[in-house]
């Protein structure tokens, strides 16, 4: 039996990739150019890793699943809810083959958690604290610790003590170093049918380290930054030696997936979208209470807490506590009576507004039908002729939900999506303070942006060789690892089988296509009782 191993290289991009391997610097994704067949692959909108990972994994766009960020609505308050595995447990590739009989490993994947049972093995990724359970079986946890002398999640970029870039550089290779032991020891002492294993790494990375690889940046120091171009390099150079070497551990019976999420590139705007439509009069803030301002005094006082270290002295429970005491969110701080449009605090990468609808906001002032109507095309419109409010040229994206999206879980999906020059400015809905529009990084830290390709490679014996492919979709992946498996497609995946990747002769270019439309919950949770019973799980 023909193994699959599926290794996500979070935003990961050719831009990098193809220049260092044509210098012959990276020696793994020259072969694999070489003797595979690669592309992009086109990410969600946005393209951010919640949705795009959970698209990738599922098959299916974030109008089925309801996640449209790391924070996302589950119902029609006006409160943003962190993206867990139980929003698509049950729906993923792993859960499919895990269903079928075959034994599965996965890795590290962004928002698994809480981690569940499986035919096989898995470990929580970004979303998750190494102080919880981020294991199944739960034993492996202590197997893990063991092995990586305590096992590491995430290296937080966001950090300011990461203005040092040294500094980060050696609590990422720290972290990367238990991250490949644990994985290797896994590829080889465990088994499995399909094996799954993401490296956040690259994004925090490439967010971070941007600066230094962009002439053009407004960051970028030519007495600093040539060191730390150097830097960057290595760290794609080990990077290439750990798919080479995870391939090698595979073997030569294995079929081989690099992928990721989506694509990165330069970050040098900032746009404040809370004091846009509070200048519009869209949106109207509430008058400041005594207790709010006594929170806004309070933060540098937190902040200077942090800096001297008591937070070494202070119990955790206890700092978390009094932060949260004195920590307002934006929602917090508009009149939802007043307001016809309002944002809810999502991540930076783009923008999202709601309209406030009569029936289904629970605050709602506006009609839905020809008022919902008439005002999205009225801001819709602003926003397009954004130049003249912010004083210079930019071009604005709009994407449409109930276009871009199906699926029941479309109206919890803002009503308005958009973006500012190809991504590479954030969208600020934390500070209704800060100016409307700047031409700076969000910050020291976060000097490069998603972009909407990612990259995609498939290598294997039974992969066609050295073939540049075009038009691959986050959500053909899904559909295609189940038809190597020989899993039925379920009709709810929005992707397609990539036959055209496989060799003419492989049992997988001759297999048809099967699909099925049987509830895949109940189907799957009926064979996991089936398994637990025969004591395989």
């Amino acid at each position: 039996m023909t193994r699959t191993l599926i290794i996500g290289l979070d935003g990961a991009t050719w831009d990098v990739i193809k220049p260092l391997a044509e210098e012959v610097k990276l020696l793994a994704f020259n072969r694999l150019m070489e003797d595979g067949v690669w592309g992009d692959l086109e990410s969600t909108v946005p393209p951010v890793t919640v949705p795009a990972w959970i698209s990738l994994a599922t098959g299916m766009n974030p109008g089925k699943i309801g996640l449209f960020d790391f924070l996302s609505r589950k119902d029609n308050t006006y409160k943003l809810h962190p993206a867990t595995s139980s929003d698509f447990q049950r729906n993923a590739i792993w859960d499919y083959v895990s269903a079928s009989g075959k034994r599965v490993g996965v890795v590290n994947y962004p928002m698994l958690f809480p981690p569940y049972e499986i035919n096989g093995f898995m470990i929580s990724g970004v979303g998750s604290s190494e102080t919880s359970n981020i294991t199944f079986p739960k034993s492996l946890k202590k197997k893990i610790d063991d092995i990586a002398n305590k096992y590491e999640i995430a290296v937080n970029y966001h950090n300011e003590k990461y203005d040092d870039d040294d500094l980060y550089l050696k609590d990422l290779y720290r972290v990367l170093e238990k991250r490949t032991k644990v994985i290797y020891h896994l590829m080889k002492e465990e088994d499995w049918d399909l094996f799954v294993s993401i490296f956040s790494c690259i994004d925090w990375t490439q967010h971070l380290m941007w600066k230094h690889i962009d002439k053009s940046h407004p960051l970028y120091n030519p007495k600093r930054s040539e060191k730390y171009k150097q830097e960057f390099i290595k760290f794609w150079i080990k990077i290439d030696d750990i798919v080479g070497d995870m391939i090698k551990i595979a073997g030569k019976n294995t079929n081989i997936f690099i992928l990721s999420d989506h694509g990165f590139g330069p970050q040098d705007e900032c746009f404040n979208l809370g004091k846009w439509l509070e200048e519009k009069g869209y949106l109207v803030r509430k008058k400041k209470e005594k207790k709010v301002i006594l929170k806004e005094k309070m933060k540098p006082v937190l902040s200077m807490a942090g800096k001297i270290g008591l937070g070494k002295i202070l119990p955790k429970r206890c700092i978390a506590k009094v932060s949260g005491s004195f920590t307002t969110s934006i929602v917090d701080q508009i009149d939802f009576e007043k307001s016809r449009a309002y944002i809810c605090g999502h991540t930076i990468p783009f923008g999202g507004i709601y309209l406030n609808v009569n029936g289904r906001d629970p605050q709602g002032c506006i009609n839905n039908g020809s008022e919902y109507d008439a005002l999205k095309r009225k801001i819709i419109r602003e926003l397009k002729d954004l130049r003249k409010d912010v004083g210079q040229d930019v071009e604005v994206s709009i994407f449409d939900p109930k276009e871009i999206y199906k699926g029941e879980k479309v109206e919890l999906a803002p009503d308005i999506l958009f973006t500012i020059d190809n991504w590479r400015c954030i969208i600020n809905e934390e500070n209704f303070d800060d100016v409307l529009f700047k031409n700076e990084p969000y910050s020291n830290r976060h000097t490069g942006s998603h972009r909407m390709n990612g990259i995609f490679v498939a290598y294997g014996p039974d992969i066609k060789k050295g073939i540049k492919i075009n038009k691959v979709k986050i959500y053909d992946i899904a559909p295609t690892i189940l038809h190597m498996f020989s899993v039925p497609v379920p009709k709810d995946m929005d992707g397609r089988v990539l036959k055209e990747i496989f060799e003419e002769d492989s049992k997988f270019a001759k297999r048809e296509i099967e699909c099925q439309e049987v509830d895949e919950k109940e189907r799957i949770n009926k064979k996991i009782k089936e398994l637990k019973s025969l004591g395989k799980i």
